[in-house]
């Protein structure tokens, strides 16, 4: 069985980046994925970064979006399309493929580069949230069509408007927009007591993108509470593949029976409260560590039984 293609998301920042391509090079990994959090509006920092990626011959699968599709109120909606055309922008300068957006997430007032607070989509019901977004969707993804880029909505962990996969699925269909698609964030549904193969076989061809990395599933978390960023950090741990709780024998084996061709992009893998969890020493250690372990995962996808409860089980 031939093995996926790997990449792993980078920290967009000058300092960080020559170091971070030059890891992923030694071990032969050219697909990357980025954050938005960055000077998105400053041009010659853009250029900088574009520059960067292809002198170093890396493919730029994926670019986080630095906040949600649109502000709350009507009448912001050019701002938001405007902005959301600069990223389109920066992302094709990049040589983007994808481009992520956190599902029903709005943007900030406060600190508009940023996502709102929670507790605005806590306020209104899915359908209010879902009006409003569907006004941005048409025109985001024709001007992101033009450059061939995929808009892709993100499952959220805990918070109860965001974090279920067939939900986000069903709107991106009823939106017919051929390049709106699925990105798949396996540690957030794992938060949500998610089955972790389940959406992948629920978007088949939606799918063109992941967040993969693991953690310790939902624990002690009721999903009756709403929840707020802090709880995000005690369960949405950002491990490296193999060292939470995760099934990715079944996860594998659902990407194979949808035919997935697209790298697996793991995101933010770290040791997440490690005192030098950004340096480059611990970067190779969760860089080696996950690729080991998903290749362990490959081979013990094709050569264990199947269990007689489920083909994705065992």
């Amino acid at each position: 069985m031939k093995e996926f293609e790997l990449g792993f998301y980078l920290t967009i920042s000058l300092d960080a980046l020559p170091w971070q391509i030059e890891v992923l090079q030694d071990r032969n990994i050219k697909h990357i994925g980025t954050d938005g959090f960055c000077e998105w509006r400053d041009d010659e920092f853009v250029a900088k970064v574009a520059d960067y990626i292809k002198k170093n011959n890396m493919n730029l699968h994926s670019f986080h979006a630095p906040f949600g599709l649109c502000f709350t109120n009507e009448e912001d909606l050019a701002r938001s399309l405007a902005d959301n055309r600069r990223i389109i922008d920066v992302a094709t300068a990049w040589g983007a493929k994808n481009i992520v957006w956190h599902f029903r997430w709005f943007r900030s007032y406060k600190d508009d580069e940023h996502f709102s607070d929670s507790k605005v989509m806590d306020n209104m019901t899915k359908s209010e949230i879902d009006t409003i977004v569907s006004r941005m969707i048409p025109e985001t993804c024709s001007y992101a069509a033009k450059h061939g880029i995929n808009v892709n909505l993100e499952n959220m962990p805990l918070f109860n408007w965001a974090r279920d996969s067939r939900e986000i699925i069903d709107f991106i269909k009823k939106q017919k927009q051929p390049n709106l698609g699925f990105i798949y964030d396996i540690g957030h549904a794992w938060c949500n007591n998610t089955p972790p193969a389940e959406p992948i076989l629920q978007a088949g061809s939606l799918l063109n993108d992941t967040h993969f990395h693991d953690n310790l599933g939902i624990m002690d978390w009721d999903l009756t509470r709403c929840a707020v960023c802090d709880n995000i950090s005690t369960y949405d741990l950002h491990l490296p593949v193999g060292l939470g709780t995760i099934n990715w024998v079944s996860v594998i084996r659902a990407l194979r029976k949808i035919k997935y061709t697209h790298p697996i992009i793991f995101e933010g893998v770290n040791f997440k409260n490690h005192p030098n969890r950004n340096s480059r020493e611990m970067y190779e250690k969760s860089v080696d560590i996950t690729i080991a372990n998903w290749r362990a995962f490959e081979i013990l996808a094709e050569t264990l039984p199947e269990n007689k409860k489920g083909v994705y089980e065992y």
